[in-house]
């Protein structure tokens, strides 16, 4: 952690933020701007509306500053607004649809014990191929909206699942559920690709 996020956790600063001096207010913007619109993008939202939801969270961050007790870290803050503005944004697109197409072949990936019948490919072999990263972007957008969000927290933002699970409302069951589904997910759309190709 470098010394400037170390300073956002300090009380002067959180008393900065309080009385929104402005400094301490431009410090967190240029800290944090790129990653909500990444985290955004890892959400599945189109550059636009990455754009549009990085901005939200700063309006209404500016708005409730003031309020900031510095119980959390800024940064989780900041992606607890990102994710309510996400969630603002889906609903008055759509509504939230449950349907899990991939539940019907889920159980095909896995044994009785619930480990996988074919080990997955390990994704550091590729990590250097843009290749891999749109494969691994088209797959995560194919994902049910409770995964990706769990997805985007625990391997974009790689937050601990505490964090997760209080910012999501999940239990840590629920949370793990969801992550299993997610790899059985995306292990299937990466298998399907690369086999296809």
């Amino acid at each position: 952690m470098s010394a400037k996020q170390t300073t956002f956790n300090s009380p002067l600063f959180v008393e900065r933020l309080q009385k929104q001096d402005q400094k301490a207010i431009t410090e967190v913007v240029e800290a944090y701007s790129d990653h909500l619109y990444n985290a955004a993008l890892g959400m599945g939202f189109r550059s636009e509306e990455a754009q549009d939801v990085a901005h939200s969270t700063w309006m209404t961050f500016l708005e409730v500053v003031g309020r900031f007790e510095g119980r959390s870290h800024i940064r989780t803050f900041l992606f607890g607004i990102l994710y309510n503005k996400a969630r603002e944004l889906r609903r008055s697109k759509r509504k939230f649809d449950s349907y899990d197409p991939f539940d019907e072949e889920f159980d095909e990936l896995f044994d009785g014990s619930g480990h996988w019948i074919q080990r997955p490919i390990n994704p550091h072999k590729y990590s250097e191929n843009d290749e891999i990263l749109r494969v691994i972007q088209k797959c995560m957008d194919h994902l049910p909206q409770n995964q990706r969000d769990v997805f985007v927290y625990k391997l974009v933002l790689e937050e601990e699942s505490e964090v997760i699970c209080n910012e999501l409302g999940l239990s840590p069951t629920n949370l793990r559920q969801l992550i299993f589904r997610g790899k059985g997910h995306m292990k299937k759309c990466i298998d399907k690709i690369f086999e296809d190709s």
